[in-house]
């Protein structure tokens, strides 16, 4: 786990677990070494014996010292055998032992912060506490809304002095991803939730339309640039994502759109077209709205299951005419990371596809992962039965993944406010794979005059406008393995012209 300051990383190439990965290799080499010399010095043995029993018979002339020499090189080939067993030994307890001190490290980290969040927020959730009370008896008497009114500054005193306290030092990553933890049912009730909302959805949620592009982007765009967001920090139309923290700008300006829109960047040079896929977060918190990044979505996708969201993506990027090829980047926020995630497991052509089944060959996850999206919904076929795309790269915003497996040709960044509870929502930490880095950044610690949310309450803590000033960053080169990712997607993230496209269904 590298550090610094408010901010730290585990995971990718620069992690304890690829350092452990290559020692357990080399653990593997010298145990095969040290059966080869094992059999070796057998051999050794058997001849020696041969060349002594020659002597004895006098079969052969002056064997004795070959029998010698046989005997000692069998000796050491035995001895040598010996020190490299030990050897492999050694090497596989400090394997173990670097992966349960990064363990332990990341436990202590998250359980002080914990604690120190909670011993911040305390007093002051006690004093809104108080005065939210004196409020009550303030505006609700005759007497208690004479006195505000006749004495100034008691209204001032007495009142809150803000919608809501600071308590993302209780509500936060590590404490709600403890409370996951503890679910033994964790996927059955998952799924149980997801079926009542289908059932509640069916009675209550109107058809959704086909999937359609957004005529005027570029009105709905500057509309989405709202003050004070990141949206808008973004690009300007016809002009790519140039930096991580400019692709959290677009995804913020591609959520702000509402209705689901997906958008696709495309850029084109001399080498062929490459593309980001924008995926935006939770929308719809009914079962009412048409709108499928919905509830039910959030449900099936921290499971693997397939939902109407998910499905609405990889038509976008049909839509989009992106070829088999063509290198894919998928960026999401909250519900859109966990889809990308799913998505980058599934349709992308290093996998298996749109099968279901087991996590594909090469995919890194923890216990219970998951990597099945399960069949096409009915009407489309057989075309997402087969792998549809190239996806290289993955970055999530505030999305709880760990419990889906990533193909290790998928290079995976995961940034995580740890005052943000959502990323804790699976009860899972990601896993500390080559390919998977997570970036975690304790907003309300950062010194950074960036930091103008302080991520008090639990929506500043998953707002966008944090994310981009985390991917900020990771944009200066934040460990070695944040870096390594970074480079690898440079691709996708050189300055010059790019069209965008949105999509999303009719209304």
């Amino acid at each position: 786990m590298a550090e610094a300051a408010e901010a730290w990383t585990y995971g990718g190439v620069g992690g304890v677990e690829v350092a452990v990965d290559e020692l357990e290799s080399a653990t593997v080499a010298m145990r095969d070494a040290a059966r080869m010399l094992d059999a070796a010095a057998r051999a050794l043995a058997v001849a020696a014996r041969l060349a002594g029993s020659g002597v004895a018979t006098g079969m052969h002339d002056g064997p004795a010292a070959r029998a010698v020499g046989l005997g000692e090189a069998a000796a050491a080939s035995a001895a040598e055998s010996g020190r490299l067993d030990d050897l492999a030994a050694r090497a596989a307890a400090a394997c173990a032992a670097y992966l349960d001190a990064e363990a332990r490290v990341l436990a202590r980290v998250r359980e002080v912060g914990g604690a120190r969040g909670v011993l911040t927020d305390l007093p002051g959730i006690a004093d809104w506490a108080r005065r939210a009370w004196a409020g009550v008896l303030v505006w609700t008497t005759p007497v208690g809304m004479a006195v505000p009114a006749r004495v100034p500054g008691v209204a001032d005193a007495l009142l809150p002095r803000s919608a809501m306290p600071a308590i993302t030092g209780l509500v936060n990553e590590p404490n709600t991803s403890a409370a996951m933890a503890r679910l033994d049912d964790y996927d059955e009730s998952a799924r149980s939730l997801a079926e009542a909302l289908a059932r509640a959805e069916g009675l209550l949620e109107p058809e959704s339309g086909e999937l359609e592009t957004i005529v005027d982007l570029e009105a709905e765009l500057t509309a989405a640039a709202r003050a004070g967001s990141a949206a808008a920090a973004a690009p300007a139309l016809g002009q790519s994502a140039n930096s991580l923290s400019s692709v959290m700008a677009r995804l913020d300006a591609v959520e702000a759109l509402g209705g689901a829109a997906v958008a696709i960047e495309t850029r084109e040079d001399a080498s062929g077209r490459r593309h980001i896929v924008y995926i935006p977060g939770t929308q719809d918190w009914g079962v009412r709205d048409v709108n499928p990044a919905d509830m039910e979505a959030n449900a099936r996708a921290v499971t693997g299951d397939p939902s109407d969201m998910s499905r609405l993506v990889v038509e976008a990027m049909e839509a989009h005419g992106i070829g088999r090829t063509e290198p894919v980047m998928l960026a999401g926020h909250s519900q859109g990371g966990i889809i990308a995630t799913l998505l980058a497991a599934t349709v992308g052509a290093t996998t298996r596809g749109w099968l279901g089944g087991a996590p594909a060959a090469g995919a890194h996850a923890g216990p219970g992962a998951v990597a099945a999206l399960g069949p096409p919904r009915p009407g489309t076929g057989d075309a997402l039965a087969a792998p549809r795309f190239t996806v290289t790269h993955v970055v999530t915003a505030g999305s709880p993944t760990g419990r889906i497996a990533v193909p290790a040709a998928v290079q995976t960044l995961h940034l995580e406010n740890s005052r943000d509870l959502v990323p804790g929502l699976d009860g899972r930490t990601n896993p500390a794979a080559a390919n998977r880095t997570t970036v975690v950044h304790d907003r309300r610690a950062s010194t950074r005059a960036d930091a103008p949310d302080r991520s008090t309450t639990p929506g500043q803590a998953h707002a966008l406008e944090g994310y981009a000033q985390t991917a900020a960053l990771v944009d200066e080169g934040l460990t070695a393995s944040s870096t390594a990712w970074r480079q690898g997607a440079s691709p996708f993230l050189e300055p010059g012209p790019a069209t965008l496209t949105a999509y999303r269904p009719a209304s």
